[in-house]
């Protein structure tokens, strides 16, 4: 059941301008009428709000639709050249980033080799230089190999140690005057493909087979995250006979052995979620690893529950777009109050 929004008007007008943004966004063009049926908001209320949008310049006309008789409509866009997201993904030797306006689309991007091991000081130097290559960067959105909590506290980051119990957003935040946020890695290449292929809103698992194993989650459209930030981490999964004390290693795994701990993982997460599609990459596979693990599935589950096995070549693209994804979502605080109280 959908909670209903109460309060101070003021909150309820910023909801209303949030979700005619993320609509704008979604749609890229639109009429008023169009914004009032896919927001399911008052035609007087979306003219107040366009009009004011429209002032603060975040909102612009962008042509007219197509008339089937009378007056033709006008079409509005968001000004996507009125502020950009800075993505950078941290990994223990290099940074990628990508500088985007808020429809994706990239106007910068490049690689940072560091040959030793970073330190904060280090860090802080290579991002503030990214973000001051385009003027009115307004949202830093960073993914990191381990942990983030709720308050932006970094942890299980062995490939990064100078971040490991780390208060990045709030260091970031006051050190550069943005929006800052933060993402396990797994979970926002999860968001990046789920954004880009998916055609309904279905359920999705994004596993990722490195040294370790992580997944990312989407139920519904949204990314689970868990109580502790904890969802995904199916390295902790118990497979084996034994309890297992510390995060499973496929490191030193052959080929065989670690079909057969996936497969366990892949049979595991289709009871518990039951996803339409199961998306999988990473370094230690390649595409043919598909076929072997349905027929291991199959093997414990009746075939009409399997998921659609997909494999991912370019995890980083699709790393890159859910950080800009992220990022933009942190400029419209509004969306995430409406998610949080599924309205």
């Amino acid at each position: 059941m959908k909670k209903a929004l109460t309060g101070h008007p003021n909150m309820l007008k910023e909801v209303n301008k949030g979700l005619i943004k993320s609509a704008l966004q979604r749609l890229q063009t639109a009429t008023r009428v169009e914004l009032c049926a896919e927001t399911k908001i008052s035609q007087p209320t979306v003219n107040a709000i366009i009009n004011e949008l429209l002032a603060e310049n975040v909102v612009i006309e962008n042509g007219v639709a197509k008339s089937s008789g009378g007056r033709k409509a006008v079409l509005y866009s968001l000004n996507s050249k009125l502020c950009y997201i800075a993505s950078i993904v941290v990994e223990e030797h290099e940074l990628q980033y990508a500088i985007t306006d808020i429809d994706g689309n990239i106007i910068k991007d490049g690689f940072i080799e560091h040959e030793n091991v970073w330190s904060i000081q280090e860090l802080d130097e290579q991002i503030k230089e990214i973000v001051s290559l385009k003027k009115n960067v307004r949202a830093l959105a960073i993914g990191v190999p381990g942990a983030v909590s709720k308050c932006g506290m970094v942890s299980a980051i062995p490939k990064v140690e100078c971040l490991e119990g780390f208060q990045l957003k709030k260091h970031l935040e006051e050190l550069l005057d943005v929006t800052v946020s933060l993402s396990n890695d797994i979970n926002t290449v999860a968001l990046g493909y789920f954004s880009e292929e998916s055609k309904s809103n279905k359920e999705y698992a994004c596993i990722h087979i490195g040294n370790t194993l992580g997944a990312g989650m989407i139920i519904g459209g949204q990314m689970v995250s868990g109580a502790g930030n904890f969802a995904g981490e199916i390295g902790f999964m118990q497979t084996d006979p034994e309890i297992r004390t510390k995060e499973l290693s496929i490191k030193e795994m052959g080929y065989d052995d670690i079909i057969l701990v996936v497969s366990k993982i892949m049979i595991n997460t289709i009871c518990l979620i039951n996803p339409e599609v199961i998306a999988i990459g990473g370094k230690k596979i390649n595409a043919d690893i598909c076929g072997v693990l349905r027929q291991n599935c199959m093997k414990a589950l009746p075939e009409q529950m399997l998921p659609e096995i997909i494999y991912i070549e370019d995890e980083r693209k699709y790393y890159l777009e859910g950080l800009s994804k992220v990022g933009v979502d942190s400029m419209n605080p509004a969306i995430m109050l409406v998610r949080q109280n599924n309205v």
